[in-house]
């Protein structure tokens, strides 16, 4: 956890590797500073009314995850 050359280059790493396995059109290539725009076009959802979570907090995470998952066809099936 204390070398950060080596976790960077295995972040690194293992992007490669995932954008060599996973066909360009069903992967997001997301950075959060970009908001809600790219993820939801991606995803073929409308974008939410609530602005983009700006903090790494576990409950914002979740009623963003739920915000997007009930704009999905298969969740508004349940």
């Amino acid at each position: 956890m204390g070398d950060t050359a080596h976790a960077l280059r295995t972040f690194s790493e293992h992007a490669a590797e995932i954008k060599a396995v996973i066909p360009a059109e069903r992967l997001l290539v997301f950075r959060v500073n970009q908001g809600w725009e790219p993820m939801c076009d991606f995803l073929g959802v409308p974008v939410p009314e609530e602005p983009f979570p700006q903090v790494n907090d576990a409950e914002m995470l979740a009623r963003m995850a739920r915000s997007v998952a009930r704009t999905l066809p298969f969740w508004r099936s349940r």
